[in-house]
């Protein structure tokens, strides 16, 4: 008799455990996907500092000036630049916490303080202004709070939902202004860099001192350098659509009752668009 108590509890206890780790296991799978995606931005090899050294050189040339050293206040780039990586390091650093946690793994997590990285601003970036508001230094302080919380062990596997929920509005505020950066600014700087690059070679070409072969050459240089910047862009659109899925699949999990089936119809095709993105992506990155 007392075996088979033991087998009862067993039978009732058993698809509880299961139930939870399948439940885990979805939003893990979906955490994996989001941390590759938000890390594509690392493989972007472009920033607004170098956009800022490629006008210098432009303006140079096009003075027909040299000298030993550039001449280009770079400083609004470099500080665009630190704002686009301090969103992308909270916003990676919160996936990473949301994956440890779905595996019941406690580590500490830190992002930099937030008055040294966060305050509200204009940078102007050739047309595609930067602005960091007032919601987005409140979300990244509402960010690094629940990182907090995650390292000193306030959130555990069984709390995952409370995490989530709690995330939800301020890791989205984060994400909309990441991506827009991406997909405005740094694209649109693009956009300029293609246009001295038209004007700089058009030159060459119209001019009659220029022999039928520099000509040539200008017109092959020209179209192989816009190609690859039409290839940046692609990227860029395409790390831009992956993220929008991160923060659809994010709000859908809040909002989600945690059960297996639920997780399975939200988070599942999610994944699945976000995989095929993060394909796209290294594609155009590696031809």
């Amino acid at each position: 008799m007392r075996f088979k108590g033991k087998k009862s509890f067993l039978i009732v206890v058993y698809p509880i455990l299961l139930t939870g780790c399948i439940n885990l296991k979805n939003v893990r799978d979906y955490t994996t996907c989001s941390k590759t995606t938000i890390a594509n931005f690392e493989q972007l090899d472009y920033s607004f500092n170098q956009h800022c050294t490629d006008r210098c050189i432009f303006t140079a040339a096009e003075k027909n000036t040299i000298s030993r050293e550039r001449d280009c206040d770079c400083s609004v780039y470099i500080k665009a630049d630190s704002v686009t990586f301090v969103l992308y390091n909270a916003i990676n650093t919160y996936y990473g916490a949301l994956g440890s946690l779905a595996a019941d793994d406690l580590t500490t997590y830190t992002i930099a303080p937030l008055e040294k990285v966060l305050t509200e601003q204009l940078i102007p970036i050739s047309g595609k202004r930067i602005e960091v508001t007032a919601d987005q230094v409140s979300s990244y302080s509402k960010i690094a709070t629940i990182l907090i919380r995650a390292s000193t062990g306030a959130y555990r596997k069984k709390k995952i939902k409370q995490f989530i929920e709690e995330g939800n509005a301020p890791v989205k505020v984060l994400i909309d202004a990441f991506q827009n950066i991406l997909s405005q600014s740094l694209s649109g700087v693009m956009n300029f860099k293609k246009e001295r690059l038209y004007i700089f070679y058009n030159e060459i070409i119209l001019d009659s001192t220029s022999s039928l072969y520099e000509r040539r050459k200008a017109i092959q240089e020209f179209y192989q350098q816009a190609d690859e910047i039409n290839n940046k862009q692609r990227q860029l659109e395409a790390l831009s659509l992956s993220l929008k899925k991160v923060a659809e699949g994010h709000d859908k999990l809040s909002k989600s009752k945690m059960s297996v089936k639920e997780l399975v119809e939200i988070l599942t095709p999610i994944s699945s668009d976000i995989k095929v993105l993060i394909a796209e992506f290294n594609k155009l990155k590696n031809s």
